[in-house]
């Protein structure tokens, strides 16, 4: 029992593992751009999130959340947000959950703002809420759906991992705007 402590105390310092939304570096960006557009051509080919896609006034995809639990759970990841096809900034998401949960996984997830309070709410870090269950091995995992209100919907898919999971937490979520200051740009020029 006496390395509980120590598990907790990596799992809290997690959290902090990727860097601030605001303080990327061009080639942290290169890279959350790539896997980003692999992401969003996984769900744009996902027959459940097409609807939102047509319906939504901006996205914020993470393509790849890295979460460890025992007990407690710390999830940590960086994503880009579009309003339309349009780059309009990065942003962070971490998590923090209890309950009866054990192993680590990584996923994708996909948040639907389908009006522009919806998307100002997520900017300012007043987007927050989860619940989950969860059983996962390797890539065997269920894609999910949950709702964040009547106009936010959020998608996720398993990558990898080995979890067994029921417990109650929430996500936070840092918001940065792309270099010119708020205004909105293709993805292409907000790549070095």
């Amino acid at each position: 029992m006496r390395w509980m402590p120590l598990c907790l105390v990596c799992l809290l310092s997690a959290l902090g593992c990727s860097p601030s939304a605001a303080k990327l570096s061009e080639g942290q960006k290169l890279d959350l751009n790539r896997s980003t557009e692999v992401a969003l051509k996984d769900f744009k080919a996902n027959p459940e999130c097409q609807p939102y896609f047509q319906q939504a006034h901006a996205w914020a995809v993470f393509p790849r959340i890295v979460k460890g639990a025992f007990v407690l759970g710390v999830s940590d990841g960086l994503g880009q947000v579009y309003e339309g096809d349009k780059l309009v900034g990065w942003a962070k998401v971490g998590g923090l959950s209890l309950g009866a949960s054990v192993g680590g996984q990584s996923f994708a997830e996909i948040i639907f703002f389908m009006s522009r309070p919806a998307l100002d709410r997520f900017k300012v870090g007043g987007l927050t809420g989860q619940a989950e269950a969860a059983a996962v091995f390797g890539t065997h995992g269920a894609q999910s759906l949950s709702r964040g209100g009547a106009d936010v919907a959020i998608f996720t898919t398993n990558h990898d991992g080995l979890i067994l999971a029921a417990d109650l937490g929430g996500q936070t979520f840092e918001f940065a705007y792309t270099p010119k200051a708020g205004s909105v740009q293709s993805a292409d020029a907000c790549s070095p």
